[in-house]
């Protein structure tokens, strides 16, 4: 079975010290009683708990999450696209985009 994720758009905005990125759905607040719309939280560890820890990973984490919404719906297009056009042997990654498809999908 097959769980629908939030709806997009997701964005992400960081605390004061940008180490910690909250994911919401576009347009709904966290902490309101619609705690539904929070997705996650991206932390970034201080540099003494994980010295070599670039501060830098956990916005690009976070920016990754924000644009998967938008990614699986044009991978989708395409999918149905190159489904439509050519052949698993004409295209091989026809085969990889099902599969990442899939994956995000639960299935």
């Amino acid at each position: 079975m097959t769980t629908q994720h939030t709806p997009g758009p997701w964005t992400f905005e960081g605390d004061h010290t940008h180490r910690s990125f909250n994911i919401r759905q576009l347009g709904h607040l966290i902490g309101t009683s619609d705690q539904a719309k929070h997705i996650c939280t991206i932390n970034n560890l201080p540099p003494h708990v994980l010295a070599n820890r670039d501060p830098g990973i956990a916005e690009a984490n976070a920016r990754l999450i924000a644009a998967a919404p938008e990614l699986l719906a044009v991978l989708k297009k395409w999918a149905t696209f190159a489904h439509d056009n050519y052949t698993d042997e004409d295209i091989t990654w026809l085969v990889e985009m099902r599969a990442a498809i899939a994956k995000a999908e639960g299935k």
